[in-house]
């Protein structure tokens, strides 16, 4: 970790040039323990840019930075089996720019290679993504009046005349039904976010994995060598 200031007090201005390389994240799985069930094997960050601070008469300060930040040899798995979640060998922001008044931040470039994602569907019908958080873990069993397991998220879920139809059927369905819900917000949340641009978004050589263990036999499906480029993506 390497830092340079260069400042002035009156008026306020300042440099501060940032360069990390390599800083793991591995030892803040302990950290993470009590929250959710999701362990750091590896991980490298990497930082490379500058704070500026420029102050006029009259004015609050104004915040930019420029530079680019990555994540290299990220390994995560979570649930209660510790089954592989998310890896990926790199991933770079290039060319960010950004500002804090008003908040706005710019990309040139994002690359994602060798991304391996893995969806689980666990035996109960709950999703591994949603068995992460520990006040909603999904594979402990709980006995309700007629003995029967049911999940924390499965609880609650509506039920009778005001549940959705696409919270019954399949545990497939059950699953993205709650996926749904989890992820069902106002459109005013948004509001208020700063400004982003993305001028490229690559991802090389992803995979995608799929695995419904609450059929029998279990069913399994991939989609290998993902390849994809998005541009000019604005907020």
């Amino acid at each position: 970790f390497k830092t340079d200031l260069d400042a002035t007090l009156n008026p306020l201005n300042a440099d501060v040039r940032m360069k990390v390389e390599q800083l793991e994240l591995a030892p803040l799985s302990p950290y993470l323990d009590s929250f959710v069930n999701l362990w750091v094997l590896g991980s490298k960050v990497a930082l490379d840019g500058a704070v500026h601070v420029r102050t006029e008469s009259g004015q609050l300060p104004k915040v930019t930075f420029d530079g680019a930040t990555g994540l290299d040899d990220l390994n995560l798995v979570g649930g209660g089996d510790g089954e592989n979640l998310l890896k990926w060998t790199s991933l770079r922001f290039e060319g960010i720019a950004a500002n804090l008044n008003p908040p706005a931040v710019s990309v040139t470039n994002i690359t994602l290679k060798n991304l391996a994602a893995h969806v689980l569907i666990e035996s109960n019908g709950t999703m591994n993504v949603l068995s992460l958080l520990k006040a909603g873990e999904t594979n402990v069993a709980s006995s309700s009046a007629g003995g029967s397991p049911v999940s924390a998220l499965d609880q609650a879920e509506p039920r009778g005349q005001d549940a959705p139809a696409t919270a019954e059927g399949s545990p497939i369905k059950r699953a993205f039904s709650q996926v749904k819900t989890l992820l069902g917000v106002d459109t005013n949340t948004f509001a208020g976010l700063p400004k982003v641009e993305i001028n490229t978004i690559t991802v090389a050589d992803g995979e995608l994995l799929f695995t419904d263990r609450s059929v029998t036999p279990t069913a399994k499906a991939a989609v290998n060598k993902i390849n994809a480029t998005i541009q000019n993506i604005s907020t």
